[in-house]
């Protein structure tokens, strides 16, 4: 990417050095064209003042105008608020800044959006393991009260009974099992 050049080099040639030749002629006496010394000092300094004009302008224009943009999306920023997009139009270093701070902020969405994603599938992951660990666990307690109630009134049924909840303990061990592995 090729860098913009500055234009305070330019507008130092421009204004200050022509202002500094014609002050040091007329205080030579060496002006040429016989133009009266007051005269030469004052386009001189109308010199001076259009060019720092014009230098103010591109200061607000190139500087204060990008960081204005910038101080704004960092306080949106700041707001949580990562929804918009910071323009930059300037291949000076502040317009560097901003595209820095623009690709930053883009990051900073795509993080925020994958920890949502991440957060809902953990969401779902732990219903999914509820719902799988509270099914035996049904089964288990209606055994148990069957067996409590007298349900299981003859020795084979009451043998039937403990080895279904024990096969639904081992099915919820086996599901632990697969989750921390």
């Amino acid at each position: 990417m090729k860098a913009k050049k500055s234009l305070v080099p330019v507008m130092f040639s421009v204004t200050l050095v022509p202002f500094l030749l014609l002050v040091l002629m007329a205080f030579e006496e060496r002006i040429p064209w016989n133009i009266p010394r007051d005269e030469v000092l004052f386009f001189g300094l109308i010199i001076v003042v259009v060019g720092g004009v014009t230098l103010c302008g591109w200061v607000f224009q190139d500087v204060i105008r990008p960081l204005r943009s910038l101080q704004a999306a960092m306080k949106e920023i700041r707001d949580g608020n990562l929804d918009f997009t910071l323009e930059v139009d300037s291949d000076s270093e502040i317009g560097m800044l901003c595209r820095d701070f623009e690709e930053m902020r883009i990051r900073l969405k795509e993080s925020a959006e994958e920890k949502v994603a991440y957060d809902k599938e953990s969401k779902m992951l732990l219903s999914n393991i509820s719902h799988d660990l509270r099914t035996p666990l049904t089964a288990i307690k209606g055994y148990v009260e069957g067996i409590r109630d007298g349900v299981a009134s003859s020795p084979e049924k009451l043998d039937k009974y403990i080895r279904t909840i024990y096969n639904k303990t081992m099915d919820m061990d086996r599901l632990l099992d697969e989750l921390t592995f």
